[in-house]
């Protein structure tokens, strides 16, 4: 199998990866909310959706979430003749400052 076609396949899958721990994120915010207040109605559904409580739903988005991580790592594994041809155009400083940069964006917003 080519390089070309493995990334393709593998990003596809990122992708369809991502979309369902988007919806399956979705899902446990607004449609299986915790709290005291999840079996009043109020629009927002009710203990289960399709026979799966809210801990099954989360077990799915954590898996979910494993395996969009796979796929970010063999992304990069797949992309690594770019890593090495930015390293050699533009030398170690300007490679490491923008990784260093860029993992600055985002982690601060997670920093409380």
């Amino acid at each position: 199998m080519t390089l070309s076609k493995l990334l393709k396949i593998s990003n596809y899958l990122l992708v369809l990866t991502w979309t369902m721990l988007l919806s399956t994120g979705l899902i446990l915010n607004y449609k299986l909310p915790r709290g005291p207040f999840r079996n009043q109605g109020k629009g927002r559904g009710g203990e289960e959706l399709w026979s799966m409580t809210r801990h099954e739903w989360g077990d799915i988005h954590f898996y979910l979430g494993l395996s969009v991580l796979f796929f970010i790592l063999l992304h990069l594994y797949l992309n690594h003749s770019w890593f090495k041809m930015l390293y050699k155009q533009f030398g170690a400083t300007k490679v490491w400052g923008s990784l260093l940069l860029l993992a600055l964006i985002l982690v601060l917003p997670w920093i409380n």
